[in-house]
Formats: structure tokens, C-alpha cells, sequence
């Protein structure tokens, strides 16, 4: 494994390989490398290989990931609601989400980010916590591009609950924080239809 970590990885692709699997660009590996825990002597083969062993704090990570992570309602002029998507905080008062869920300033406006909107174990809602969308920050792609918008969330809601509290997601610039053939999960709030 030593040899993995330091170049000439063969990446747990051993006899359970697959014929016709597709390994990435090594600078890419390289930059995946950077991102495993020191001392950690399986995580390259258990996220290469076949295994899906992950350890209890893959749960654990999960959930501190999930707290800045929203639901995207959507609405049209007198709260009427006209669909959602999913976004999450990348810093202070900014939130990521799609170009496909907001569009422009004006839909950004009408908008409303509901943090843990998720069902308990009685599979009820019952701590949401709501935030206008606002259009005093907004950028996006073209939906054919990159299909992204950042927008501005207001700092603190009617609950008196401040958005701080559900931290953000660190946008990392290098590509190769997860490479071809690694699974990932996806913490969102897909529209049901």
C-alpha cells in the first residue's frame, strides 16, 4: 500500500477487476490521495476497488454535511409555490444551487432556502428552518454550461435562528476530489413529479 500512496498505484485493481474499468488521469489520483486520512492503509483500495466497506463515521460526516445543505422552494408572485431544487451553503450568506432552479434575480427574490428539511424518525418535519433568497448576490451559467447559480441568503430568518449555525461546504478549486469510478453520495432534495 506504501507504493499506492507514493506513485505506480494499481488502485485495488486486481483480479477483481473488471475488464474495460477506467482509471483516472494520475494528477487527479494524486490530488485524491492528498484528501485520505495519513495512516488510513485501505481507504484508496475501498474507494477504488469493489469493496463498499466505509467506516461508522462515513454516517457521522454525512449528517455535518446535511446541515448546509437546503431545500430550494421556488415561488411565484403571492407565495404560490411553482417548484424546488436543492442547494447548499459554500460560505457566509452564499448559497450554491442549479441555473435550472434559479434562473435570474427575480425568481432568486421570490425564493426561500429550508434548511433540515428532513423527516425524523416518525418520518415527520418538525425543526425546519426557513431563509429568504435574495437578489442582492446573484451569478450563474448558462443551464447548457455549467448549470449553476450562486445567490445571497439573508443571515438570520423570522425563527431568530442565524444562518451561521449550519456552517458551509468549502468549495475546493483542484479537480480530482473524487475521480471516475469512485461512488459518491448525494445529500439533496430531489423534486418529486
Amino acid at each position: 500500500m506504501a507504493k499506492a500512496r507514493t506513485g505506480g498505484c494499481d488502485c485495488g485493481r486486481g483480479e477483481e477487476s473488471r475488464e474495460g474499468d477506467v482509471w483516472d488521469e494520475p494528477e487527479r489520483l494524486q490530488v485524491r490521495r492528498t484528501l485520505i486520512p495519513e495512516g488510513d492503509n485501505t481507504a484508496f483500495e475501498r474507494i477504488m476497488g469493489v469493496s463498499d466497506i466505509f467506516p461508522i463515521n462515513y454516517l457521522s460526516r454525512g449528517v455535518a454535511a446535511a446541515r448546509a445543505v437546503c431545500k430550494v422552494q421556488l415561488y411565484r408572485g403571492g407565495r404560490i409555490p411553482a417548484g424546488a431544487g436543492s442547494g447548499f451553503l459554500v460560505g457566509p450568506n452564499l448559497l450554491l444551487t442549479n441555473n435550472h432552479v434559479i434562473r435570474s434575480r427575480n425568481s432568486a427574490a421570490l425564493a426561500k432556502a429550508i434548511f433540515r428539511y428532513e423527516m425524523n424518525e416518525d418520518f415527520s418535519l418538525d425543526r425546519t428552518a426557513e431563509f429568504s433568497i435574495t437578489d442582492e448576490l446573484f451569478f450563474t451559467s448558462p443551464s447548457n454550461q455549467l448549470d449553476f447559480s450562486f445567490v445571497s441568503v439573508e443571515g438570520d430568518n423570522e425563527g431568530k435562528v442565524a444562518l451561521a449555525d449550519f456552517g458551509f461546504l468549502r468549495l475546493l478549486p483542484q479537480s480530482g476530489k473524487a475521480v471516475k469510478g469512485e461512488p459518491v453520495s448525494i445529500i439533496h432534495h430531489p423534486t418529486v413529479g
